[in-house]
């Protein structure tokens, strides 16, 4: 490697030009990444505007990625069971959305309006939020490759879709009706609620 490149774009000689026996290794490229990222201090930050659309194009996203799969599931299983179950998945939905979504929402945007200046792009869910995240994925492909019976798994993801995708309209209600709550606490000029 080109000995002025990595003193100009690291600000230090890297391993490979002082001689640590390394050149070209799996170590030195470790090494020059871990640097690299640490000069750029990588933080994609945005106004706080777009995380209340990113985290209702996220629940959408999400939400009818569930029913998709639960309808393909549906659909699929014995014609007996579709109706029943897809009506049961659909009657949960609403429920979870009524009485655990909309206040899970509510208070997400809540705490995004809270933020001053340009926010991290993953700050629309709270840090702590990412390992339920991890733990449902997780569930979720376990249960999906294991034998448990697939129009019983439909009612559990038609819920969850469903609820996702009807609180996901809250984050494009508040997106739109503030203008994703401009710091000076000021609606944009030309835009009325």
């Amino acid at each position: 490697m080109d000995d002025n490149f990595t003193t100009l774009f690291l600000g230090r000689k890297s391993p490979e030009v002082a001689g640590f026996g390394f050149a070209g290794g799996r170590q030195f490229r470790i090494y020059w990444l871990r640097e690299a990222l640490m000069r750029m201090r990588f933080k994609p930050a945005v106004d706080k505007l777009w995380l209340v659309l990113l985290a209702g194009v996220m629940w959408t996203g999400v939400g009818i990625m569930l029913c998709a799969m639960a309808t393909r599931w549906l659909v699929g299983g014995p014609r007996n069971l579709a109706l029943p179950f897809g009506a049961l998945g659909v009657v949960l939905g609403i429920a979870t959305y009524r009485f655990g979504f909309t206040s899970l929402a509510q208070k997400n945007i809540h705490r995004i309006h809270l933020y001053t200046g340009r926010v991290c792009l993953f700050a629309f869910q709270r840090w702590q939020s990412y390992w339920l995240i991890a733990a449902m994925i997780t569930l979720g492909r376990t249960l999906r490759h294991s034998s448990f019976p697939k129009h019983y798994l439909a009612v559990i993801y038609l819920t969850m879709g469903l609820a996702l995708f009807i609180s996901s309209l809250s984050y494009y209600r508040a997106f739109r009706r503030t203008d994703g709550f401009v710091d000076a606490g000021q609606r944009s000029p030309g835009r009325s609620g």
